[in-house]
């Protein structure tokens, strides 16, 4: 009944959406059949359970064992088949571990302890420090597979004690690894620290498993903070995956491997929902300038997505000052109320599928705050906003893409459209289609330039339909550009209908370009490629320069400042992302609810009166 009601729900907000429209004649069919594909796709992406993480499970009240989430997105508990295996720096590796008055000291040890198929729980003494490691954990031919027989009671790594801080491990290069297969683990509850820019990864998962979870842990200053490699041609698939409420920040390499603050291939299920993702694949200084800092580069990301998988599942995401990109997703995603901040590329999606072959499911980016695009470092600017890059079929709505960061003359776009066939790691062969409606792109642009819209089609072979609708594009630089197209065919490729267009330069200035012509007025763009396009000079929003920063001034601090003054500032970001990686279900503290921030954005964009048409 929720689902339906969900889906009702939208549907009455785009009846009512379109009886401003002027032309109903010419609202996309397209539009309506791709958002009833949405809806009746993932459930799991419109149901998602309110569990308390903060109570203690049912006679653990001595030892203080919170609840785990499993792969059904429930919680758990030790069962009556649990062995609980007690690990704490004071312990002693002759003890049995099966008692906090008798703990293990190694986690070696207590890996060693664990039955094989049984629901486990190896638990962390919380507020002590482990200069230790979990090392492999790997199958073997003729073993029994590592993790719990059931889905509702997994085996689980977690943490006990009066303590409310994190239990700390911290090794001398990777925390744990599990080489699968595996099944029914969940890794909740911890905290692993290395030294930035020594490498090692927090996380590492190969070969396959499934029903994986890693929940509610706080991972800085690995090469990697997670990684999920699947090995797909040898048919070993991370099947049903969740990665939630974690907190991933600085990575960076040792200089000599790539670096990301997640990377994931060879997945059929994954579910990346509610983590905080910060500074990812470089290191104090992304120019690399400064003493032992780790340049930014084209190769790191916060979110790294692999071709060759199925579409992931990313939510609820705060992800920020990526090297280059927040999200690559290859194989495609379903991309719903995140915060992009202050990264080069904020988010791309395509759909190489299994074997190259095209991902067919509907991906989807709706409702996203996107702010402040950035350059990966001097030498390489960049500043996009959203990038279709190579997907098969594409909706993108009610997302927003404001206040520009970049100070850099090139590659500052807003929403990037790419289809091509020339790059082994997104091409694909047959379709690239999108559905741009109902966004806004706010001042995304710098004295030198920058681009609300820009398409390029790099193969005329594909199957090309791009449709812009009912989308706001707004200027406030007057060297910005509405629409820049290279070498389209906008008859039979782009359809644009009921798109607004505003600034105080709209009559002025050649603002948009047509096939052959680079540079156009509004009027020409009006009459030969959107008759119903509406040109807007005279405008007003409430309160359109909110950022992170503004956000930590106008709530935390309660102060009164000019945000327009304010949006850029480093300091108030930087205490911005500091209360946002404050994120912890078992304690309760949500550090920055990503739902309220994004109503604050679109309580700045309520329209004032008194606007005034260009038409």
């Amino acid at each position: 009944m929720y689902q339906i009601l969900y889906v009702c729900k939208y549907f009455i907000c785009i009846i009512v959406s379109f009886t401003c429209i002027d032309n109903m004649k010419k609202v996309s069919f397209y539009f309506l059949i791709s958002l009833l594909s949405i809806f009746a796709r993932k459930s799991v992406v419109l149901s998602q359970p309110n569990i308390n993480f903060t109570k203690i499970c049912p006679g653990f009240e001595l030892q203080k064992i919170h609840p785990v989430l499993t792969a059904k997105n429930a919680a758990s508990c030790p069962s009556k088949n649990s062995q609980i295996i007690y690990v704490s720096p004071i312990g002693n590796d002759s003890n049995d571990g099966l008692s906090q008055n008798k703990p293990v000291k190694s986690l070696s040890k207590a890996v060693s302890l664990v039955r094989r198929t049984s629901p486990d729980w190896i638990v962390l003494e919380r507020g002590k420090t482990f200069n230790d490691s979990f090392g492999i954990i790997s199958h073997r031919a003729g073993q029994k597979l590592f993790g719990s027989s059931h889905i509702d009671f997994p085996m689980v790594i977690t943490s006990y004690g009066k303590s409310l801080q994190r239990p700390v491990v911290k090794p001398t290069k990777d925390t744990i690894s599990l080489w699968g297969p595996f099944k029914n683990v969940t890794i909740s509850g911890l905290k692993f620290e290395q030294q930035r820019g020594s490498g090692g990864s927090g996380i590492r998962a190969l070969y396959g498993g499934s029903n994986f979870v890693i929940h509610n842990n706080y991972i800085d200053g690995f090469s990697t903070a997670i990684i999920l490699q699947g090995e797909s041609k040898e048919d070993k698939w991370f099947v049903r995956t969740i990665i939630q409420d974690n907190v991933l920040v600085n990575s960076a390499s040792s200089g000599k491997e790539h670096s990301q603050g997640i990377y994931a291939s060879g997945y059929k299920i994954l579910s990346i929902k509610d983590n905080v993702l910060d500074t990812c694949g470089w290191y104090k200084d992304r120019n690399g300038a400064a003493a032992n800092s780790r340049i930014a580069t084209l190769f790191n990301h916060c979110l790294y997505l692999q071709s060759g998988s199925d579409r992931a599942i990313v939510k609820g995401n705060i992800i920020t000052r990526a090297s280059s990109h927040g999200l690559q997703a290859r194989s495609g995603a379903f991309v719903e109320g995140n915060i992009f901040a202050r990264n080069p590329n904020q988010m791309f999606l395509s759909s190489k599928g299994h074997n190259g072959v095209s991902n067919k499911e509907t991906m989807v980016a709706r409702n996203n705050v996107v702010l402040e695009g950035n350059d990966i470092n001097d030498k390489l600017p960049r500043g996009t906003g959203i990038q279709h890059n190579n997907a098969y079929n594409a909706v993108y709505t009610g997302n927003i893409v404001a206040n520009l960061l970049s100070s850099s003359r090139y590659n500052k776009k807003a929403l990037d459209v790419v289809c091509r066939t020339d790059d082994v790691f997104t091409s694909i062969n047959d379709r690239c289609q999108s559905l741009f409606a109902g966004n806004l792109v706010y001042n995304w642009s710098n004295e030198l330039g920058g681009t609300a819209l820009s398409t390029k089609n790099y193969n005329t072979s594909l199957s090309i339909k791009h449709t812009f609708q009912v989308n706001k594009f707004v200027s406030v630089n007057p060297s910005s550009i509405f629409v820049k197209t290279t070498n389209e065919i906008l008859s039979n490729r782009y359809e644009f209908l009921n798109n607004a267009y505003m600034s105080s330069e709209i009559n002025n200035r050649k603002m948009f370009s047509l096939p052959g012509q680079p540079k156009v007025s509004f009027a020409a763009w009006k009459k030969d490629a959107e008759p119903n396009a509406r040109g807007i000079n005279n405008f007003a929003f409430t309160d359109p320069c909110r950022t992170g920063a503004t956000y930590y001034d106008d709530f935390v601090l309660g102060d009164s400042q000019n945000n327009c003054k304010i949006m850029h500032n480093d300091n108030l970001f930087e205490k911005f992302v500091d209360l946002a990686k404050q994120r912890n279900t078992m304690t309760g503290k949500s550090g920055v609810d990503v739902d309220a921030f994004i109503n604050y954005m679109k309580e700045g964009f309520v329209a004032l009166p008194a606007a005034t048409s260009a038409d």
